[in-house]
């Protein structure tokens, strides 16, 4: 067994590239790799005179050359990292304003041995997927707009650094897989919202499944599968109406409170009890907007139109936002 500690210093490709605005250029933020502080960083940019493009850089210092070991094939040489997407001199990041990001650079704060460098290594998967969980929440939390599908693929690299900062030995991925990239055309996550969302991956929890629910409606809904995006929009929808009508039977003898649940439950019925209650939610239209078209759906076989499918996704995200507030 190696017993040995170094730091560990990892490239991390996500699953799905994220938008970010141009103060989060070369940020860094902490978080946790399998309960181990670990600072995280945001690739910088630097200007190439004379064009009207940037060059992404390595925004700390590392053992491992990373700028260079992209620079050759079978990598994307002209953005390993990420690109600009939006820029005006004068603006914070370098006059950046907006850019994306493919890969995240991550340090441990404190030397780990080779077993657990391991062990961060083969977590990795599951945290890059959370974060993105994470940060989708947020995205359409403060901003309502559907996803662009495209396709990726997956692949983390690292290396484990001794007391000299030279590199000891490196950890590869051998089986990089295809998977969906989701991208947000405007970024609108703070500065703050980044660094709660790598607290929140760093912590291992997961975002409240309406959330994710919401996610998924408006992927299909991007993709004109209008059905199945009313579908999962009714559903989120649904368990924000029963996690109000919890709120209201906190207090309640055990079996009235089972007897309410029992009673109310289904949209409708969910909607008639809140009604009678003094919580605040959007009365209006849910009915209309959310129980019809998802029961035609259902039972019979009615596919919605464009036009339900937003009014349902609009309402549903009224609900979850009410019942599961995320900021």
């Amino acid at each position: 067994m190696n017993n040995e500690q170094q730091k560990l210093e990892i490239m991390i490709k996500l699953p799905r590239g994220l938008s970010l605005p141009g103060g989060l250029v070369g940020a860094v933020a902490k978080t946790k790799l399998c309960d181990k502080d670990t600072s995280i960083y945001t690739p910088s940019f630097r200007k190439i005179r004379r064009r009207d493009e940037f060059k992404p850089i390595v925004p700390v210092k590392t053992a491992a050359n990373w700028e260079q070991h992209f620079n050759s094939p079978p990598h994307d040489t002209r953005a390993p990292w990420g690109r600009v997407t939006s820029h005006q001199e004068g603006e914070g990041g370098r006059g950046i304003h907006s850019f994306y990001v493919t890969r995240l650079i991550a340090i441990t704060d404190e030397s780990v041995t080779h077993n657990t460098a391991q062990k961060i290594y083969h977590s990795l998967d599951d945290w890059a997927q959370l974060l993105c969980d994470w940060y989708e929440v947020y995205f359409q939390t403060t901003r309502g707009n559907s996803l662009e599908v495209k396709q990726h693929s997956k692949h983390h690299e690292g290396v484990q650094v001794d007391s000299n900062g030279k590199i000891d030995s490196e950890l590869k991925c051998k089986h990089p897989i295809a998977i969906t990239l989701e991208v947000g055309d405007k970024p609108n996550i703070r500065p703050q919202d980044w660094r709660r969302i790598l607290e929140l991956t760093g912590m291992e929890s997961a975002p409240p499944e309406p959330h994710i629910l919401l996610r998924d409606s408006r992927i299909e809904y991007g993709r004109k599968n209008y059905r199945r995006c009313v579908l999962d929009a009714a559903t989120a929808a649904e368990m924000a109406l029963i996690k109000l009508q919890d709120s209201t039977l906190l207090n309640t003898d055990l079996k009235i409170a089972k007897s309410v649940r029992k009673k109310y439950r289904g949209i409708y019925e969910l909607v008639e009890y809140l009604k009678t209650t003094e919580v605040e939610f959007p009365k209006d239209q849910i009915n209309n907007d959310v129980a019809k078209p998802r029961n035609k759906a259902i039972h019979e076989g009615v596919m919605p139109s464009k036009e339900q499918a937003v009014a349902c996704l609009e309402k549903a995200t009224e609900l979850v936002n009410r019942a599961f507030p995320i900021n």
